[in-house]
């Protein structure tokens, strides 16, 4: 019975002793009757009679041994009794202190274990709650910093701390410690959640968990899926409604139910990750977002860029906003009036089975106007986006706004396609140019995968518009890739190798410089199209100069469009949107089609000529001296002087033909 008591808690222990000091105390007050105040005794240093020599004196002289055993020493000269029980007094007492002072360095010392274990309760309100942990984390990590300006991450998975901070320092967030917070812990589990504040957070990541620590590999939506039915159980949330803003510092606000974004790898788990989230998760896919992403690079060059500068733009990119002065304006009218933005769609929020979601239209006509209760969805530049009225009537300064020539439409074809390397989304790029072939696409797929293996991991799939052919060979061998180069490719991809090891980036690395050398000047064969899939942005460096010409970065889009969402829901319609194969996109046209190549034209002219074709002109991509910069949402007034290999930025409708 004791045993179980005395380790149910260590508030116990501390019952336990101070009984144990009283009852010492007790015994020492009987001291009274063995002459403790005597007229021997009172010459003694320490023992007084102040209060008529009763209990009070006795007790405090007890006292004095229990607490501090050197009063033994002041009883020199007192009877042998008194001094015979002071010393059992102070003996106990010496029990009593030394376990006491022991439990309280034991309780410290557990705590900091707890702290080093990450098991300890977070304190912080209105922060972002990162659920899980990849690879990838880090870099997450550091856009929601950017992203969420002036709020703490903390970030929780069933990962060692020493673990998750070697992947923070490799990504330069130790020079944060104060910004970012750790906790070991299953994100499934309630108790596990409540000790990272989830109630009080303003928006919570839930990662696709990775189950290998050491290779980084085997990326799960199991986890994820489970953490999401956690979240879904949570009580108090529903006090605010999702469209209200949060106010930084404010407890009530923080009660609102927090925005919650969750990675989800396996496009077949998003139906049953939106069940268990009961409709109010914003989901991304990672691997359909970069398969998406690189088939439209094969298909329009330099759309990686565009991407890449829209996600990246400092502050700008794609914003949703109210402008009640737009409220009954026509899209024309608020592209003429807005300075440093254009008009890409708008948004609202409607009711789907008592469950608020957000809604969007993307490349409205012109004539459009803005009801009550929409938002604008805005592509901006980066600095204050205003909404001046202008009277200037629409077809001023533009009458002759030439309709663009059809004949300059830049999407490329590829009906004969090769694939270096083998990736776990391989089946959802073959998917996406499945959706995007107009005949029979023939597709090679070269890697170091047995072909057995290879051959089981797409049996399942079905791409009626390709003819896919699997060969197992090393893509850094020269002699292996001249072979296969004996065929004219129309695009190349070039994805990052997970047969790999460690290093996914490095095959394709080695690869791209033997494809450059084979297509060099002493190369027979036509420079294909190529796209390059890397995983890390460091590695973008080394293939300045290459052949490649669109550079994915996988992760870092993925975490950035993570990022946005969380802090901006509405966002994740406009993204799937965005990169959806057939309906709007994001476009890259040459700028013959809009312009006479070097004569001066300004970007009101070129506005009014992508709206004769109900395209909204985004901005212009300039090409020169090899480089190449992206300009988004410029000055109407703004002139330019086209050139070859120039580009105008164009939302348009994805028409099959």
């Amino acid at each position: 019975m004791l045993n179980r008591s005395l380790t149910r808690g260590s508030h116990l222990h501390y019952w336990v002793l101070a009984l144990a000091a009283m009852a010492l105390v007790l015994v020492g007050t009987q001291a009274m009757y063995l002459g403790l105040f005597s007229p021997a005794s009172l010459r003694a240093e320490g023992i007084n009679n102040w209060f008529g020599g009763g209990f009070l004196d006795s007790f405090w002289w007890s006292l004095k041994h229990v607490l501090d055993p050197g009063a033994f020493g002041e009883n020199y000269g007192a009877p042998w009794q008194v001094v015979g029980l002071a010393l059992l007094v102070s003996i106990g007492g010496v029990i009593v202190m030394g376990t006491l002072i022991g439990l309280i360095s034991a309780s410290i010392q557990q705590r900091f274990h707890r702290l080093e274990r990450g098991n300890s309760t977070v304190v912080e309100a209105n922060h972002v709650l990162i659920l899980g942990w990849n690879q990838d984390v880090p870099g997450l990590a550091l856009n929601l910093l950017r992203i969420h300006r002036g709020r703490s991450i903390v970030i929780l998975a069933p990962r060692e701390l020493e673990f998750m901070r070697a992947g923070l320092r490799s990504n330069g967030i130790d020079r944060k410690p104060d910004s970012i917070i750790l906790r070991s812990g299953l994100p499934s589990r309630s108790e596990d959640l409540e000790r990272v504040a989830v109630r009080d957070a303003s928006a919570i990541v839930v990662v696709a968990h990775t189950r290998d620590e050491e290779h980084g590999a085997d990326e799960s939506d199991v986890e994820a899926i489970k953490t999401l039915l956690v979240l879904s159980r949570f009580e108090g949330w529903e006090s605010t409604r999702p469209s209200e803003p949060i106010t930084r510092g404010s407890r009530i606000a923080s009660k609102r139910r927090p925005s919650i974004v969750c990675e989800i790898t396996q496009k077949q788990n998003a139906e049953i990750a939106k069940i268990a989230g009961r409709g109010q998760v914003s989901l991304v896919s990672s691997r359909d977002f970069v398969s998406r992403l690189l088939v439209q690079a094969s298909r329009q060059p330099g759309i990686a860029a565009v991407f890449d500068s829209i996600l990246n733009s400092g502050g700008g990119g794609i914003l949703v906003r109210s402008e009640p002065a737009a409220v009954g304006m026509t899209i024309d009218e608020i592209t003429r009036s807005l300075r440093a933005a254009v008009p890409i769609g708008v948004a609202w929020t409607e009711l789907q089975n008592g469950v608020e979601r957000a809604a969007v239209a993307l490349n409205p006509e012109p004539s459009d106007d803005v009801a009550e209760g929409e938002r604008l969805v805005l592509l901006t530049r980066g600095e204050p986006v205003r909404l001046e009225r202008t009277h200037t009537p629409p077809d001023t300064g533009r009458p002759d706004a030439a309709t663009p020539r059809p004949d300059a439409h830049p999407d490329l074809a590829s009906t004969s396609v090769l694939i270096l390397g083998w990736s776990s989304m391989l089946d959802e790029i073959l998917f996406e140019l499945n959706g995007h072939s107009v005949g029979n696409t023939q597709v090679t797929v070269m890697s170091d995968l047995p072909l057995e293996e290879a051959e089981r991991a797409l049996a399942s799939h079905s791409f009626p518009n390709l003819e896919v052919h699997l060969r197992r060979g090393d893509t850094v061998n020269r002699t292996t890739l001249a072979g296969l180069l004996t065929t004219e490719f129309d695009c190349v991809f070039a994805l990052a190798d997970e047969t790999d090891g460690e290093d996914p980036d490095a095959r394709t690395i080695l690869t791209l410089l033997l494809l450059g050398d084979l297509h060099g000047p002493s190369g027979d064969t036509p420079e294909p199209r190529v796209v390059v899939e890397l995983r890390d942005e460091r590695n973008r460096e080394l293939l300045a100069g290459s052949l490649a010409q669109d550079i994915v970065v996988s992760p870092d889009l993925v975490s950035i469009v993570m990022a946005q969402i969380s802090l901006l829901p509405v966002l994740g319609p406009v993204y799937r949107e965005l990169l959806s194969a057939g309906g709007i996109e994001i476009a890259v046209r040459p700028a013959s089609r809009y312009a006479e190549i070097g004569e001066p034209i300004s970007h009101a002219r070129i506005v009014a000529a992508g709206q004769r074709v109900l395209e909204i002109v985004l901005g212009v991509r300039i090409t020169s001296s090899g480089s190449e910069e992206v300009l988004l949402a410029p000055d109407l007034e703004r002139r330019w002087v086209f050139e070859e290999g120039d580009s105008v930025i164009v939302l348009s409708q994805q028409v099959y033909r």
